[in-house]
């Protein structure tokens, strides 16, 4: 008898047969023994009533207790005890299987953003209560050079004040200062409020790349138009020069041919074209140097092998390295490093960096050049070029690759310009760090 309607029929008829037992059998028949056993049996059966008829409590306690925990992985099966019974267990049932959808639903969604999130290019953090760091990306890992960060506390102290400062939705400007390398970052915030828990999305872009780019197609601009205008005035008075010339001297022996002027005056016009020939011939091979700075070729990558290339660019300075006693050291780990580059290109940077080197470290006692290549802990290629000559001043560290700007009073400002043109055309920038008196290092990066 399953039904829960008939085994309630049945327990109250046997209670009331065995609450009726017991009084006969203590009033009637003075059995007091007996009358107490049944009365036993009778509180028994009043307990296993009440048990009975609570079982549907139980399951409901037990179902909402499961959506507290969010454990909706059992399903309700209950013994069949009539047609209400059955729907209630189907209900409860349904209504398991929907918050399970949702949270299935919900899971997958979670996963789906945490992808999204982990693929952004973009260094981003999420912090909760103002300090904990409860995710990051791994772009966010390889800017900070960290696998876990849990406060910002972890982060640079200038990032700390910025983040703390911050309100939604505003942005800002801020150098971070990583290994070999300044950042230009502009961070961007969002906050918002989830259960009562605070939480600021912080991401992070490098715009220091895109600022040099400017910076250059900016420079570029002007000598255009400063080579255009140069080469307009100059080339006419070289033309005027040789037509005078050739007016007032014979084209073989060089005699003056106006017989109104004397030979020393003569003597003094020729020797005034020669000097206005001479500097205006000059005045355009410099305006032509100038021109090689806004001519920078496409390039033609390829994998280019670090270490044959590095012995290369060394032997094309090994005379005056014996010369001036520059003690050259060449490192390249692993010995079959290779980078994809133009090596033409890579050569010409190497040479303009190297030439510097050796300038930096005339006025050294003992003179150490050092040419190294290997692998950045980001996988990226690194190849530098490290002095210990008299080193730059650090507020000229911003100006040594801005054109003709140079630390040599006989340098042109060119070198350094058309290097950072030519690893930026190859997908790679140059850093350099310097410190007065102990020397410089400028390095080469490629990926990473």
């Amino acid at each position: 008898m399953k039904n829960f309607r008939v085994q309630i029929l049945i327990r109250v008829i046997l209670l009331t047969l065995s609450l009726g037992a017991t009084l006969y059998l203590f009033w009637v028949l003075g059995l007091k023994a007996a009358a107490i056993f049944v009365g036993l049996i009778t509180v028994a059966q009043v307990f296993f009533l009440i048990y009975f008829v609570e079982q549907t409590n139980r399951v409901l306690s037990r179902f909402f207790l499961g959506i507290k925990y969010d454990d909706f992985t059992a399903t309700l099966h209950q013994e069949a005890q009539g047609k209400t019974f059955d729907e209630l267990n189907h209900q409860l049932n349904q209504v398991v299987d929907h918050f399970r959808a949702i949270r299935m639903e919900k899971e997958e969604n979670y996963r789906y953003l945490e992808q999204v999130f982990h693929h952004l290019s973009v260094p981003t953090i999420s912090i909760k209560n103002h300090e904990e760091i409860n995710f990051l990306n791994p772009a966010a890992r390889q800017l900070f050079s960290a696998v876990v960060l849990r406060t910002i506390n972890d982060l640079d102290a200038a990032l700390i004040r910025e983040i703390k400062s911050m309100k939604s939705g505003e942005k800002r400007n801020v150098k971070l200062a990583r290994d070999q390398e300044v950042l230009q970052l502009i961070i961007s915030s969002t906050t918002f409020k989830l259960r009562q828990t605070d939480y600021q999305l912080i991401s992070f872009q490098n715009i220091r790349s895109e600022l040099e780019r400017k910076e250059v197609d900016a420079w570029q601009k002007l000598i255009r138009v400063l080579t255009h205008e140069i080469m307009n005035s100059v080339t006419p008075i070289s033309t005027l020069t040789d037509s005078l010339r050739t007016m007032l001297f014979s084209r073989h022996n060089e005699s003056f041919r106006g017989a109104d002027i004397t030979p020393n005056q003569a003597q003094d016009i020729k020797q005034a074209i020669q000097i206005i020939r001479s500097r205006s011939t000059g005045l355009m091979d410099f305006v032509q140097s100038y021109r090689n700075v806004t001519r920078i070729p496409p390039p033609q990558l390829a994998l280019v092998k670090v270490g044959p290339l590095l012995e290369n660019v060394k032997r094309l300075f090994n005379t005056r390295i014996k010369k001036e006693q520059i003690q050259f050291v060449i490192q390249c780990t692993p010995h079959e490093l290779e980078v994809w580059a133009d090596e033409q290109m890579l050569e010409q940077i190497l040479i303009n960096l190297i030439i510097n080197a050796i300038h930096a470290v005339e006025e050294k006692p003992q003179k150490e050049i050092t040419l190294k290549a290997g692998i950045n802990p980001f996988g990226g290629v690194e190849i530098s070029v490290k002095d210990n000559g008299k080193g730059i001043p650090e507020d000229q560290l911003d100006e040594i690759f801005i054109p003709f700007f140079s630390t040599k009073k006989e340098g042109s400002g060119v070198g350094l310009s058309i290097s950072r043109q030519l690893i930026q055309a190859q997908g790679g920038h140059i850093q350099v760090k310097s410190k007065v008196g102990k020397g410089t290092v400028f390095v080469l990066g490629f990926g990473g």
